[in-house]
């Protein structure tokens, strides 16, 4: 029993911080709106769209794991499932094997580089977004490398 109710209390935390990441990029959009940017001698046409796909994606990701997260604590079948699908070791090995805590850590440092950059500096945009989607290759090549079975460790 207490297995479930740890498992509860992580999936509880999760949605707290995804409520206080949510209200964070509320607070970014709101300061950028007052702040003003998009001046064209700066920021090019394409570091400006995608600043906002990636912006976008990022705030409908986060409400959406909010959703799931929430209907995950509701149904005790569901949660029973998501904790088997977090504790199976092939999982957490592909996870580790393709970087683990610290490519998603570096991943979602990129995102918020590449978001903030969008609006302020060319060159900083283009270096945070070429790291970002290096590094979501690279992740995506271990996990399938990995994950077929080529490469053993």
């Amino acid at each position: 029993m207490n297995y479930k109710t740890s498992f509860t209390k992580t999936i509880q935390w999760r949605i707290r911080l995804l409520w206080l990441a949510l209200i964070g990029m509320l607070i970014f959009m709101v300061a950028i709106g007052e702040i003003g940017t998009r001046d064209n001698r700066i920021v090019t046409g394409f570091a400006y769209s995608w600043g906002g796909v990636l912006y976008w994606t990022g705030l409908f990701y986060i409400i959406g794991r909010i959703i799931i997260n929430n209907k995950l604590l509701k149904d005790r079948l569901r949660l029973k499932a998501q904790q088997l699908r977090e504790r199976d070791e092939r999982n957490q090995y592909l996870h580790r094997m393709s970087g683990g805590w610290v490519m998603d850590a570096m991943l979602v440092l990129c995102y918020l580089a590449a978001v903030a950059a969008s609006c302020y500096s060319n060159e900083a945009f283009y270096a945070a977004f070429g790291l970002l989607v290096g590094a979501a290759l690279l992740k995506l090549t271990a996990e399938i490398v990995y994950g077929k079975g080529w490469i053993k460790e």
